[in-house]
């Protein structure tokens, strides 16, 4: 063979080591030598082992993104809820019916479809009371709450009952 020609590796000929170097390279380093004179690392089964180790931590970084980022979706759809009952229990002639049908439509139109969802007017005190009941510019508080792990995408479980809510609070107009 000419140095023109290819060796068995794609290596020109005249660059593949003589059976000699061989024995000093497969001495010093952790390499394989095959029949053509070409290197073969033994280290082949390291990147898989890798991939097995990180490629989990990845999507379970993921779907913990995923989680956290529905609990603020849905935090903030609860505080938009409580904020369109306030509004509508501030205002003259409203009714403790007529403000839990507000939160519930609204909840019924996003993603919030939670069976154990919790809508509670209270005064400042913070015990239930009837909108009809409340004296201008006495504070309202309107109270929303859901379970978790009925509005998370399935790892909701893993926080142990947790509850998501929010409270929105608005002076009885006159």
């Amino acid at each position: 063979m000419n140095s023109s020609e290819q060796a068995g590796c794609g290596r020109p000929a005249d660059t593949c080591p003589t059976s000699s170097s061989l024995t000093e390279h497969t001495q010093d380093r952790q390499y394989d030598w095959r029949p053509d004179g070409c290197r073969r690392s033994r280290r082949r089964g390291a990147a898989l082992v890798e991939f097995v180790i990180v490629v989990p931590l990845i999507l379970l970084t993921l779907i913990v993104v995923l989680e956290l980022g529905r609990a603020v979706m849905v935090k903030q759809i609860l505080t938009n809820g409580a904020r369109d009952g306030a509004r509508k229990a501030i205002l003259p002639g409203a009714t403790t019916a007529g403000v839990t049908s507000v939160v519930t439509n609204y909840f019924d139109n996003t993603t919030i479809a939670a069976a154990n969802r919790v809508v509670a007017i209270r005064d400042g005190n913070g015990n239930d009371v009837n909108v009809e009941n409340l004296a201008p510019k006495e504070p309202v508080h309107v109270f929303v709450s859901v379970p978790f792990d009925e509005v998370s995408f399935g790892l909701g479980i893993w926080l142990g009952g947790g509850t998501l809510s929010a409270q929105v609070v608005m002076r009885k107009e006159q």
